[in-house]
């Protein structure tokens, strides 16, 4: 739906969230002919360390995978815990996923989203808020992190 014309954001036509309990699993899945033919240009794998309400409540929604880049990956995950109260309080977003890399990849962290409202609604929500930019934006600055949205819908 909406990919902003930030450097580093993510610029793919199509994203695959593929969800599996084991990495075994993962291994089969990637062994798969279709996964073969599928032919990505980037595949991360990445283990499920946060959640706050059901993500999956429904498909009929927009989504948002916010990745994340840090100075410090590990310290990322404590930023993300501030933020997320913000965005509980004066957003009214009651779920996420934040998924964490287990391997190589361009993003210290890829937090999924449920939108409230919409990806609209949502961006105009925030931006309008003076506590966006003096805290929000702040403490990812101060942290060393950018935020990378993509916004969507499922196919």
């Amino acid at each position: 739906m909406l990919i902003p014309p930030l450097e580093q954001v993510p610029r793919f036509d199509v994203t695959l969230l593929v969800r599996t309990t084991t990495p075994e699993a993962l291994a089969r899945v990637r062994g798969l002919r279709e996964w073969r033919q599928a032919a990505a240009d980037v595949v991360t794998t990445a283990r499920n360390t946060r959640r706050i309400g059901d993500t999956e409540r429904t498909r009929s929604a927009s989504f948002l995978l916010n990745h994340f880049t840090a100075d410090d990956p590990a310290g990322a995950v404590g930023v993300w815990e501030e933020l997320a109260g913000w965005y509980t309080a004066r957003l009214g977003v009651d779920n996420s996923t934040l998924l964490q890399p287990t391997g190589q990849a361009p993003w210290a962290l890829v937090n999924y989203v449920r939108l409230p409202h919409g990806a609209t609604r949502f961006l105009l929500a925030q931006l309008r808020r003076p506590s966006f930019h003096t805290y929000v934006r702040r403490r990812l600055r101060d942290h060393g992190m950018a935020a990378l949205p993509v916004l969507g819908k499922p196919a």
